[in-house]
């Protein structure tokens, strides 16, 4: 944690020299993102019950920036698992489990986005995490909760426009969007609560679009 605090204060020195060179280029107000993941969760119950250490779904972000590169971002999704129920003895048994997993966030965002039509544009964001879940269990009582806790999150966005630059004028004129990018980001979540275990590592690749 202390490093990545270090690194992020370093590349905000940075991107102070770099300001300038952005302002020829109006900049974006709004972002949403869509984008598949799959969270790998560190407790080995997981494993166990769905026979893998991970669950996969979808994001949605959404992000206003009250200024340039600084945003407020809003994440919702959510996360599906199946597999068996445990006995005591912590052995597989015939009852069928699901897990719907419904992850919250709200945080910072910073883009190190300086040049006009930057190729490659990196990203950290911080914040608070809310994730509600229901486990169905045939055989049981549903399970229904929810665990907060916190993340930190890097990214990095490749530039699409320069693929096919004239579809990018179409889409500024006929829906407003300035920019597209793949995203790719990892995310780590710290939620270690009393019951289930939401501390996660998440993989996550998409669909950026800059308003």
């Amino acid at each position: 944690m202390k490093r990545a605090g270090w690194l992020v204060a370093v590349l905000l020195l940075v991107s102070a020299g770099a300001w300038a060179k952005k302002e020829d280029e109006p900049r974006s107000h709004f972002a949403s993102e869509i984008s598949y993941a799959r969270a790998f969760y560190g407790d080995p119950v997981y494993a166990k019950v769905f026979d893998d250490d991970f669950m996969w779904g979808g994001l949605i972000n959404f992000t206003w920036y009250p200024i340039r590169n600084l945003g407020l971002d809003l994440g919702i999704g959510t996360l599906y698992g199946a597999g068996h129920a445990l006995t005591r003895t912590g052995r597989a048994s015939g009852e069928d489990v699901e897990l719907y997993v419904l992850p919250g966030s709200l945080g910072l965002t910073y883009r190190f986005d300086f040049l006009n039509e930057q190729l490659v544009v990196p990203s950290v964001s911080a914040g608070g995490d809310y994730w509600a879940y229901r486990e169905n269990n045939a055989f049981s009582k549903r399970v229904e909760g929810g665990k907060n806790g916190y993340y930190v999150k890097g990214g990095l966005g490749i530039l699409l426009d320069w693929i096919e630059p004239d579809s990018s004028f179409n889409l500024q004129d006929d829906f407003g969007i300035e920019n597209v990018f793949l995203e790719l980001g990892w995310t780590e979540t710290w939620m270690n609560q009393e019951g289930l275990n939401f501390s996660a590592i998440l993989y996550q690749a998409g669909f950026r679009f800059e308003f």
